[in-house]
């Protein structure tokens, strides 16, 4: 299969530009309408969306993707609309975290301003606030189960396209960094695709478990191509999330299917493991140019540069500038997401993005006990709650080698799907007053 890539996708653009600009011209007005309808459309595409290279900083191109415009548009109509954010819930102190974060960031961006890399640095601000925008929005503008569904529908389909993808680039023998997004061609490689094809499985499972007839074949056939993609992508950091997932769901779910379910997939795990996926492990152990660690632990050379990476920031950088970071771009190559919210934002945003995840953590539980009596007919609502919390302890694995929360295609699922779980504790926190009040009366 021939790779789309940024530079073709402008050819692209221009021979099907009348089509494009037919479902512009027709979802714009929906969504300055009903801005509910913009996160079904960035749901829809996140997965698969074209983007466009418009310049270029002394890190990475910049380039626009097609829910970026559709972003606008939502917060447009959301500020036509009132900019209403509920009050009800856990996504009201993750809102207010998130807003703490992002001011942490800006201030210590701006005082680390670099003439060299300025436009670099205000891009991924922009990117990070973009990205925490999304659960503001989610949270904000769902307002019914119906809204839920919806989003559901528009995530399982925005992912089947992109699987339909992923398994070409699998039939034409493609492995490792070659597996990429659609549209993409020079970032967001093995490690983004291995932890999104891992959140296409942590929700699947018990989507399946949740089903009957055709709609569990379905979720079935989504488990199963995700994770041939997962095991292509030869991504460690994404291994290390579902191996988390897995021992996880053994010790602390307190779900029969799911404990079941699991230690089937860890026993029967070393006899359908492609020898490809062994290699790969074997490698972190045996490859070449690396060194000991913990004084009999080999590792190769990546893992071990990537460890001396984090003491010296630990020990020698940090100390530098210990409340308030280096701002972003300035602590260089940083394969950790904890460390580098801490070389970027300082110990005083370290601690904001500390209580953000133990929010995070409430929210997603509390949800699923709220949900988890409900009757069959909203069976969805466990599946998704449940699903989020098995996507959120693979992710928290994940961000320990890599910058989970950078990578473009995860970090915009991740916090719209997240803020799709606020709005439901909301809805459901909503629902009990309105029963209150009328028993009252």
């Amino acid at each position: 299969m021939e790779e789309i890539g940024e530079i073709s996708i402008v050819s692209l653009i221009k021979e099907y530009l009348p089509a494009i600009l037919i479902i512009f011209a027709v979802s714009l007005p929906l969504i300055l309408q009903k801005p509910i309808f913009g996160i079904y459309i960035i749901t829809f595409l996140i997965p698969i969306s074209p983007s466009v290279s418009i310049g270029e900083t002394a890190v990475r191109d910049i380039t626009l993707r097609a829910e970026d415009i559709i972003f606008v548009a939502t917060l447009i109509s959301w500020g036509i609309h009132g900019f209403k954010i509920p009050k009800n819930g856990d996504g009201v102190k993750i809102v207010k975290g998130l807003a703490l974060l992002a001011l942490f960031h800006a201030i210590s961006t701006f005082f680390y301003l670099s003439p060299y890399r300025m436009n670099a640095q205000l891009l991924f601000l922009a990117k990070y606030v973009q990205y925490w925008s999304y659960f503001v929005l989610a949270f904000s503008l769902i307002e019914n189960k119906e809204d839920i569904k919806r989003v559901i529908l528009a995530f399982y389909l925005g992912v089947s396209l992109a699987l339909v993808y992923w398994l070409g680039e699998v039939a034409d023998g493609k492995i490792g960094n070659e597996i990429r997004f659609p549209f993409h061609r020079r970032f967001a490689g093995r490690e983004n695709v291995g932890i999104f094809c891992f959140g296409v499985m942590a929700i699947s499972l018990p989507f399946l478990l949740n089903s009957r007839g055709i709609k569990k074949l379905f979720f079935a056939v989504f488990f199963a191509l995700a994770t041939v993609v997962y095991f292509r992508t030869l991504s460690r950091a994404s291994y290390l999330a579902g191996l988390t997932w897995l021992i996880f769901s053994i010790l602390f779910l307190r779900r029969k299917d799911i404990l079941l379910t699991t230690l089937a997939i860890t026993i029967v795990f070393p006899f359908i493991v492609p020898d490809y996926v062994i290699r790969r492990i074997k490698y972190t152990f045996e490859g070449a140019g690396g060194g000991e660690i913990l004084d009999t632990i080999y590792v190769e050379s990546s893992a071990f540069v990537r460890l001396g990476r984090w003491e010296y920031f630990l020990l020698d950088q940090l100390p530098e500038s210990p409340i308030i970071g280096f701002g972003i771009l300035g602590v260089g190559l940083m394969d950790n997401q904890y460390l580098r919210v801490w070389g970027e934002a300082g110990t005083a945003g370290f601690i904001v993005f500390l209580y953000i995840i133990k929010k995070l953590w409430e929210l997603f539980f509390k949800t699923y006990k709220i949900v988890k009596s409900e009757n069959s007919k909203e069976e969805y609502t466990k599946a998704l709650s449940i699903g989020m919390i098995g996507w959120f302890v693979g992710i928290l694995a994940h961000m320990i080698p890599a910058n989970t929360f950078v990578i473009l295609q995860t970090a915009e699922m991740f916090w719209l799907l997240s803020g799709t779980i606020a709005s439901l504790q909301k809805i459901k926190i909503e629902n009990e007053k309105e029963k209150l009040t009328k028993a009252e009366a």
